[in-house]
């Protein structure tokens, strides 16, 4: 047992899950491939499950990571959250809620009680991890009064910097409960959580369960706007717009002459709650994913709107080589393809690959792999094939490659016919000879 999983004698690990992770790397000075750093774990996950396989039983899982020297924000988020609801009564609050749910047009109504609740433990949590941190605090004042009254130094103004690293530290969380058969997300910052659902026929969808916090959210930059703050001041917000710490953004925004006009905190800790849907058959996976994996997809041209679909993909590959093993083989295989798009690319290459965390869990068993599209046939013509319109398949998750620019290309029609040419050729040498009447005769 690791020191500090102080829960272990408490809780177990689900048996129905898997999670994964990959350490930072830059780009070798060759263009040869990436170098992985060894620097500390900056993601933190969990996914347990009390003992007893009764009906009032609970599943857990988070995935809480780093944000700008976060590390310490992380690891103390982790060991308080867990503290919170095991030892504080927090699952307790939040069964309680959802027996007491109120029925309505629109079916129970579990989200707006549950985030009163958490918000309660997410403050405390936090006002716990700045204490701990007092310290930092007292030296980031202490330098600062010196900066402003001009008696800095370049040492003292070396620990100014190094104090406010400390203060800035922050950490996005995403966590989810399974209980009574129902799934519930609650998320506070950039970490992701998906939904796989699978139909009878093997149509896969993709669902987000929850919104990335940062000012590209319509909602964040409504809420930011209503403090008073001008379209223009938005980009100066540190991205997430709700995080744990992230001090400068919240107590310490009124320091920044750029933000000082807000009339409340830019930055908050207060967590959005989603869910409360009953798992059905068709639910597949649970997956929470780090901000830096969608980071490093998108670094491979892949837009926004398909890293969802990209990501089934992975999952469904994982899965057939190993269904206990989802998480780190979809990491490993996002690692390759981006290593090799950036060695490959045209343009300068993206020279780090920040560290990425992945945990995935499986609702329901019955999971069908998605097949990958057959070749076409080799005798097919390549124009007949680039012309002819393709019917959409229904079982299939759409293409994440964007072939625009090569459709726009005014090579393309050169490098088509070269392609027709090699295919003739090898038609050429597949062809058999005539059969002779000596032929049929021997048969």
């Amino acid at each position: 047992m690791v020191e500090d999983e102080w829960w272990r004698p408490l809780l177990g690990d689900c048996p129905a899950s898997d999670d994964g992770h990959t350490r930072r790397a830059h780009i070798a000075s060759n263009n040869d491939g990436f170098v992985i750093e060894e620097t500390d774990n900056e993601h933190y996950m969990f996914r347990l499950t009390d003992q007893q396989s009764t009906e009032a039983s609970f599943k857990l899982y988070g995935l809480i990571s780093d944000l700008k020297d976060g590390v310490p924000c992380a690891q103390t988020i982790r060991n308080q959250f867990l503290y919170y609801l095991i030892c504080e009564g927090g699952i307790e609050n939040v069964r309680q809620e959802v027996d007491r749910a109120q029925y309505t047009r629109d079916g129970y109504e579990f989200c707006a009680p549950i985030q009163r609740v958490l918000r309660q433990g997410f403050e405390s949590i936090e006002r716990r991890y700045f204490n701990s941190i007092d310290e930092d605090f007292a030296a980031y004042y202490r330098q600062r009064d010196l900066a402003l009254n001009g008696a800095g130094t370049s040492d003292s103004m070396h620990q100014f910097q190094e104090a406010k690293r400390k203060v800035s530290g922050g950490a996005s969380a995403a966590f989810a409960f399974v209980m009574a058969n129902r799934l519930f997300v609650v998320s506070c910052g950039t970490t992701r959580a998906l939904l796989l659902s699978q139909d009878e026929f093997g149509s896969v969808q993709v669902s987000p369960l929850n919104e990335a916090h940062d000012i590209r959210n319509p909602a964040e930059r409504q809420r930011l706007l209503s403090l008073a703050l001008r379209p223009e001041q938005l980009s100066c917000v540190n991205s997430p717009t709700r995080c744990f710490g992230n001090f400068l953004m919240k107590g310490g925004y009124m320091d920044d002459p750029k933000l000082s006009s807000a009339t409340a905190e830019p930055c908050t800790v207060e967590p959005i709650v989603s869910g409360g849907h009953q798992i059905r058959p068709e639910h597949k996976f649970l997956v929470l994913v780090s901000p830096s994996v969608f980071t490093s997809i998108e670094q491979m041209g892949i837009q926004p709107s398909n890293v969802g679909q990209y990501l089934t993909q992975k999952i469904s590959n994982a899965y057939t080589k190993d269904s206990n093993d989802i998480s780190q083989l979809v990491l490993n295989d996002i690692c390759d393809e981006h290593c090799l798009h950036q060695i490959q690319s045209a343009r300068h290459p993206v020279p780090v690959r920040e560290s990425m965390a992945f945990l995935c869990v499986s609702l329901n068993a019955g999971f069908q792999p998605l097949r990958t599209p057959a070749p076409a046939a080799a005798q097919a013509s390549t124009v007949e094939r680039a012309n002819s319109v393709k019917k959409p398949n229904a079982y299939l998750v759409p293409s994440y490659v964007d072939f625009s620019t090569f459709e726009s290309h005014p090579s393309r029609e050169a490098v088509l016919s070269k392609v027709d040419r090699i295919f003739q050729e090898i038609n050429e040498k597949r062809k058999l000879r005539r059969i002779e009447e000596d032929d049929q005769g021997c048969c």
